[in-house]
């Protein structure tokens, strides 16, 4: 007899996709209700897609006033930054171009762009990212804790703050986890990866290093992997052509601009202070000025300790011993644990390793990118710890994304002072996107005189004040969450693999 649909393949497929598209709508909506404003990083991308539309040009001479990531050549000045974001940006701006048409201020009308671009570009990454996490964590868990898991590791970890801006790490950041998806063992009895799934996840090991330089320091351990899941070495050389495709992204952009395929603007920033930090080690990589001090306050320290900021992290941990002292799930956990090991050991070495103001270190976000994977592990087994985790994790991401999520650095010191507290005293009295960075400034407008707030959340610009406007968020979000629920109930209530639920 053929069974029911809602019993065969297709069917159980149909019904994750629809657990994925709500979870991953529950994030896009999360990084749309908050805009964290202008800031130097952010402008230096959102000044390059401006240019690009409006002045057919990479060069950001009308446009050196919004940011300070800037890089000169002979006669211009253009962003430091890769281009690969500002290109991903283009089609939201475009829309928000059209969109803001009629808007008579001109400032206002920048502001709409820019807070369009953004949720459009890396929050529609960030809602990417949830729903691949989502179809990673569903090999091996159930449903609803594979729903729970994916917005858990990207709304309640320090994804989200970075996302609520035109920021690169949340592009970076999914196209390491394809990469790494499409690498990865489903059962331990599966064969090779083909050669199109090789050759894809180059592609998108290497796209992550167009969009963000650091990502350089997970493929390493992403071509490892390959090498360990193509079968014969000689196919491993698919994963290389992929990788060298999108080589060609930056590759024209450097020859365009710099004169050479290998030359950055890191070697040429125009603020002193940043040059001077570029110039030091390999583009401000010193491995000599690697310290435990370091390490301490990325991991655990109360300002951009990671494991502070977001105690689901924390998980990754035991989850990593879990995976390796399996047969079956070893070489994932040593790929994983390896990935994150070596971004944040890397940018333990930075001169910059602190990343100015930021929640977390931006530079080594990669890291809680690839906790995903062992906090999974560790769930399986110790589901009340991990909500727990979630939950607390969520409310520290919740408060400091609805102040700032660019906490000042005091002094002209690397910050250290305790980022919770700062993010309570404005939080508790209500005093919500505090930071009024400018987003535009273009020269003979100048900010266009805006009457708008330049940061803000979407209840704020409802007429809601101090914690009232965060009220329509949380239900509408609840909402999502009981439609997510409601949608796992229905699908397969059991992984199509779980090797981490073996003996458990």
């Amino acid at each position: 007899m053929k069974p029911p649909p809602s019993e065969t393949g297709q069917g159980s497929r149909s019904r994750d996709a629809r657990v994925a598209v709500l979870v991953a709508l529950a994030v896009l909506f999360s990084c749309a209700w908050f805009f964290s404003g202008g800031g130097s990083n952010q402008n230096a991308h959102l000044a390059t897609v401006i240019a690009l539309v409006e002045d057919r040009s990479l060069y950001l001479d009308r446009y050196a006033g919004m940011t300070g990531d800037l890089a000169a050549v002979p006669g211009h000045v253009v962003s430091a930054k890769p281009i690969a974001t500002a290109l991903a940006a283009l089609p939201a701006y475009l829309v928000a171009r059209a969109a803001t048409a009629p808007v008579k201020n001109q400032g206002n009308r920048f502001i709409i762009r820019g807070y369009v671009t953004s949720v459009f570009t890396s929050g529609l990454a960030l809602a990417a990212l949830a729903a691949a996490f989502y179809h990673l964590f569903r090999r091996r868990l159930s449903p609803a804790d594979s729903a729970f898991l994916a917005l858990g590791m990207t709304i309640a970890t320090p994804l989200f703050p970075n996302s609520t801006m035109l920021t690169s790490h949340p592009l970076a950041s999914l196209s390491a986890v394809l990469s790494y998806t499409l690498l990865e063992r489903r059962s331990e009895g599966d064969g090779p990866a083909s050669s199109r799934a090789l050759g894809a996840a180059g592609a998108f090991a290497g796209l992550s290093v167009c969009f963000e330089y650091q990502s350089a320091f997970v493929f390493l351990p992403l071509a490892a992997y390959a090498a360990y899941r193509c079968g014969r070495i000689t196919r491993l050389g698919w994963f290389g052509l992929g990788a060298l495709a999108v080589g060609a992204i930056p590759a024209v952009h450097h020859s365009l601009v710099y004169g050479s395929a290998f030359r950055t603007g890191y070697s040429s920033l125009v603020t002193e202070k940043h040059a001077t930090d570029a110039s030091r080690g390999f583009v401000g990589f010193v491995p000599s000025e690697f310290s435990l001090f370091r390490l301490y306050h990325l991991t655990l320290g109360a300002f951009r300790g990671f494991f502070y900021l977001s105690p689901l992290l924390v998980l990754a941990i035991p989850g990593w011993v879990r995976m390796i002292r399996r047969r079956d799930t070893r070489p994932e956990g040593l790929a994983t644990l390896c990935a994150a090991l070596s971004v944040m050991l890397a940018v333990s070495t930075l001169v910059y390793w602190h990343s100015g103001s930021a929640t977390g270190s931006r530079y080594a976000l990669l890291f809680v990118t690839f906790c995903g994977p062992a906090v999974a592990a560790w769930h399986a087994g110790y589901r009340p710890l991990t909500i727990a985790c979630v939950a607390v994790s969520f409310a520290f991401m919740l408060m400091g994304t609805s102040v700032t999520a660019m906490p000042p650095s005091p002094g002209s010191g690397p910050p250290y002072y305790n980022v919770l507290g700062f993010w309570w005293e404005h939080f508790s009295k209500g005093d919500l996107a505090f930071w009024q960075g400018r987003v535009v400034h273009i020269e003979g407008i100048g900010d266009g005189g805006p009457t708008m707030r330049k940061a803000f959340n979407l209840g704020q610009l409802l007429g809601l004040g101090g914690l009232a406007s965060l009220l329509p968020y949380l239900g509408v979000l609840g909402a999502l969450g009981f439609a997510i629920w409601r949608a796992a109930r229905k699908a397969s209530p059991d992984p199509p693999v779980c090797p981490e639920s073996k003996n458990t």
